[in-house]
């Protein structure tokens, strides 16, 4: 399997989202912002972009986690989810981060799941919050 991890651009976050035909005028106000982030990485599965993610630092010690997933990690969902797992604990721990928390669409299960894998737990709903005023769920991981 041909996997390698990379520094974070734009045109990965595009891609993703072309491949899964997806409206995403929402994330192109946050892309360049989200390229600028010292803690974000995007995993290429045969040079295309299967995964972006990182923690935007909101403040010393506490991160906002993001995550754009091509919908063909479902064929090798594990791999991928102890990989993203891996690098985002390593660096919450190598930039002292005490609370990474993400923000999960409510009604995306495997997001759950995934938040949960990373160690997060749940702090409770968060009605009218996305961009599309759809109800999400926080989670977090604090150390």
């Amino acid at each position: 399997m041909s996997v390698e991890i990379v520094v974070y651009k734009t045109i990965h976050g595009r891609e993703i989202c072309a491949h899964n035909k997806v409206d995403s005028s929402f994330f192109w106000s946050q892309a360049e912002v989200l390229e600028g982030e010292k803690h974000a990485f995007t995993v290429l599965y045969y040079k295309q972009p299967m995964i972006s993610t990182g923690i935007c630092e909101l403040w010393d010690g506490v991160g906002e986690a993001w995550m754009l997933a091509d919908n063909d990690i479902a064929k090798h969902p594990l791999v991928f989810a102890r990989l993203v797992k891996t690098h985002l604990i390593a660096y919450m721990d190598k930039h002292n981060f005490r609370r990474v928390q993400a923000n999960v669409r409510s009604d995306w299960k495997p997001a759950h799941r995934f938040a949960r894998f990373c160690e997060m737990k749940k702090e409770g709903r968060m009605p009218r919050f996305g961009p599309e005023g759809g109800e999400y769920t926080r989670y977090a991981r604090v150390i």
